[in-house]
């Protein structure tokens, strides 16, 4: 094993590092000079630290203080426990950056096991890292020494304010203007919802909706396509509780009544619906505040207990990366947001005649833990959770450790009947998570059943990309972050010196992202906003993000995919794994690609991504359609 007698040099900076240091790269992909990059370790390690971090969530919510574990200090009535809503259970990289910094502190750790050193330099702005590392440096018996960076100043912004301000005056704010923007909702509650044998409930939300229908009148959610239709054809009523979510469409709450109210007089065709937030009322709004108190003051008599705790504990250096989550968790907006909805669940569950099958979208967020637990605790049937999405690598949401699944205590994370994927990728996943598969169900992938008509792209045989000098086009996917449409003009502009004047690239932008081309001298740039069928047949290869689904499409019609890496974050694009799909993260990578990249690819690769049958045969099956009445429970 390889002992340095050089100290070890952790960079979280955005200018380069010395090259006569041994140096760790906190942020970026590219190893040069010796250096290592944790997040390009992190991908070659990915299922071992992806699984050591499942793990420890899991760990936590079972660590005791005081006679009691954390689950069982944050109970809220019998086999319930506001743990499985924190931000920790929840693992959302979408909602924080700890997860990421987590398992870039067990790469860390790792390393410094591997290499020995007998110091570590943290050079950094980040105040939490430093503590983070620092503990870990004592663990391990090595000198530690943080040279701080100073921040760049920024104007003053309402946003720095809030973030400076207590956790529970922000709560307190928040809870009051939640009820004041939605307490109208009130005027939408109809409870005279279908019941009997054929009756299904749908838990969505009211976002996402066809402009052409709304503008009729009509209700048609792109998040399930025809599935409704389906069931309608079927002889099934259906009941929907939506959650309200402020859109260009639906800009206010006298929109959405006004909506509903339309919807439910045709309940024959379109039929019952309800907002979640329909059932505020003064008692739930007080017994959301009590039950919040009740929280804040018993996390608090122990807080300093845990904080202790940690200290000895085997990964207790990851708890200053997690700390500020844990606070929102049981103090913060995400505390009473949470209690909120348990309150609201619990009155809605009790509301809602006895159903036979309850069908919501899956994304694994605080809300549906309440919507289980209280739709199985009123005597509700079967509950299927629909990953109606891409389920990608990283979004750690989607996946616990196996201890949780087999977990059976009176406070266990409360769990669907079984979890609907919509394709071979998913499926491949969650058993490489080592998910219980017994618990996973084969469904049609209700968003992307457009692929099925897709017309594959005609690709040349001979000498594609092979000579730099011959005239080729790129398709540039832009993104909705106005950051990472830069960093892959900025890698272009890079390759300029290779890309001659004979290369044509057209940056397909994003509605909410505009592109100033003049901001990118060094290349030739075209915008468009052309639909993707009419652009992909004109290309020899598309550069996307890691966080566009656009990629999705075009690597359905199969044209080669080049993706661009993140410095700062995970490899999030839903084409991890794939075939035919290379990533990189600076210029002379990209020149690599495009000079070796193999343009022969499958017919129709959709086929090895989601289960596109426009017939809906699996999800019949699945809800017993092709039986004489649902009897499956």
């Amino acid at each position: 094993m390889f002992r340095s007698t050089r100290s070890l040099l952790v960079w979280d900076k955005p200018d380069l590092p010395p090259t006569d240091r041994f140096v760790i790269l906190w942020n970026g992909y590219k190893e040069e000079n010796g250096q290592r990059s944790i997040l390009k370790r992190l991908e070659k390690y990915a299922d071992e630290f992806r699984s050591e971090y499942l793990s420890f969530i899991y760990e936590f919510g079972q660590v005791y203080i005081r006679g009691k574990r954390v689950v069982e200090h944050l109970k809220i009535e019998p086999g319930f426990s506001l743990w499985w809503m924190s931000l920790l259970a929840e693992k959302s990289p979408a909602k924080s950056k700890a997860p990421l910094n987590c398992l870039r502190m067990l790469i860390l750790n790792r390393l410094i096991i591997e290499i020995k050193p007998p110091a570590v330099e943290l050079v950094s702005g980040n105040k939490r890292l430093s503590i983070a590392l620092k503990q870990l440096c004592v663990n391990l018996d090595i000198s530690f020494k943080w040279t701080k960076v100073a921040k760049e100043s920024s104007p003053f912004t309402v946003k720095k304010l809030w973030l400076k301000t207590p956790h529970i005056l922000q709560a307190t704010i928040f809870f009051m203007q939640y009820l004041y923007l939605r307490w109208p909702l009130r005027k939408s509650l109809d409870i005279n919802w279908f019941n009997g044998e054929n009756t299904i409930s749908f838990f969505s939300y009211f976002i996402n909706l066809d402009c052409k229908a709304l503008n009729d009148g009509k209700f048609f959610s792109n998040y399930w396509r025809t599935l409704p239709e389906l069931t309608r054809e079927s002889d099934i009523k259906l009941n929907w509780i939506h959650h309200f979510m402020f859109s260009k469409e639906i800009p206010d709450t006298q929109t959405g009544i006004s909506l509903l109210k339309r919807f439910n007089l045709d309940t024959e065709n379109q039929d019952r619906h309800n907002f979640l937030d329909s059932f505020i009322s003064m008692s739930v709004s007080l017994r959301s505040i009590i039950l919040w108190l009740q929280i804040v003051i018993k996390s608090a008599s122990f807080q300093s207990r845990l904080d202790e705790k940690m200290k000895t504990h085997s990964k207790g250096w990851l708890w200053p990366l997690l700390r500020e989550d844990w606070k929102r968790s049981v103090y913060g907006t995400t505390a009473i947001e949470n209690i909120l909805w348990i309150q609201l669940f619990d009155r809605a569950m009790s509301n809602l005649q006895k159903q036979k099958i309850g069908l919501y979208l899956c994304e694994n967020q605080g809300w549906e833990r309440a919507l289980i637990h209280f739709w199985k605790k009123h005597g509700h049937g079967r509950l299927i959770g629909f990953a109606h999405s891409t389920i990608r690598y990283w979004d750690l949401r989607y996946f616990d450790d196996y201890a949780n699944w087999k977990d059976e205590d009176y406070l266990s994370q409360p769990k669907p009947n079984q979890i609907a994927l919509n394709g071979p990728a998913a499926w491949k996943i969650y058993n490489g998570a080592k998910q219980p598969m017994d618990k996973m169900v084969e469904v049609e992938a209700l968003r992307y059943l457009h692929l099925e008509r897709l017309k594959p792209v005609s690709i040349i045989e001979n000498g594609f990309l092979s000579d730099l000098r011959n005239p080729s086009k790129i398709l540039v996917l832009g993104d909705i972050q106005r950051s990472t449409t830069n960093f892959m003009l900025k890698i272009l502009e890079s390759a300029s010196v290779f890309l001659n004047e004979d290369w044509e690239l057209i940056l397909k932008i994003h509605p909410a992202n505009p592109v100033n081309v003049t901001d990118y001298p060094r290349i030739k740039l075209h915008l468009t906003n052309a639909p993707l069928k009419f652009l992909l047949p004109q290309f020899n290869v598309a550069i996307a993000s890691i966080y566009t689904s656009a990629a999705l499409e075009v690597y359905s019609a199969g044209l080669p995919v080049v993706t661009c890496l993140d410095d700062n974050d995970f490899n999030f694009s839903p084409l991890r794994g794939e075939n035919g799909v290379c990533f990189i993260s600076t210029a002379a990578e990209l020149k690599n690609v495009l000079q070796n990249f193999n343009p022969k690819r499958s017919k129709k690769s959709e086929k090895s991504f989601f289960w596109t049958n426009n017939d809906l045969s699996r999800w019949k099956t699945l809800l017993g359609f092709n039986e004489v009445a649902i009897t499956t429970i």
